[in-house]
């Protein structure tokens, strides 16, 4: 994170790439990793309106993917992938559904988005993952 330019750069062809490939919808745990490593990037860097933007792109990619099952699949462009997928005897995630709610809360407490905190925008991600685990 020293070569402030290069890592913006970086950030915005990763996001083309996740666009240009659906990614968000065929692998969300990479994207999701990538939401939250730039949600921290821009916090450390007191880029509050882009940090929080990526925070809230990490907790609805979380949500939507606990919603809709968590499976690894193709689509039309990656058309053999679910083949390939069936020849695995265990295609379930390594981690259920309470584990990885459960999560997400200590995610966002990291320090390294500390400057995030008072922020109303964070307080109600908070506040959506609290409602989603009451409700599991």
């Amino acid at each position: 994170m020293e070569d402030y330019e290069a890592c913006i750069t970086t950030i915005s062809r990763i996001t083309q790439v996740i666009d240009a490939y659906d990614l968000e919808s065929l692998h969300p745990n990479i994207t999701l990793q990538f939401y939250f490593q730039t949600a921290a990037f821009y916090a450390i860097h007191q880029r509050e309106n882009e940090a929080l933007s990526m925070l809230e792109s990490f907790v609805r990619g979380s949500l939507d993917f606990l919603d809709e099952g968590i499976s690894l699949h193709g689509d039309q462009y990656f058309s053999l992938i679910d083949q390939w997928f069936q020849q695995f005897p265990n295609t379930a995630p390594p981690r259920n559904t309470k584990v990885i709610l459960d999560s997400l809360i200590p995610a966002l407490e990291h320090p390294m988005l500390s400057t995030l905190f008072a922020s109303d925008r964070y307080k109600h991600l908070k506040r959506i993952i609290k409602s989603k685990i009451e409700g599991v």
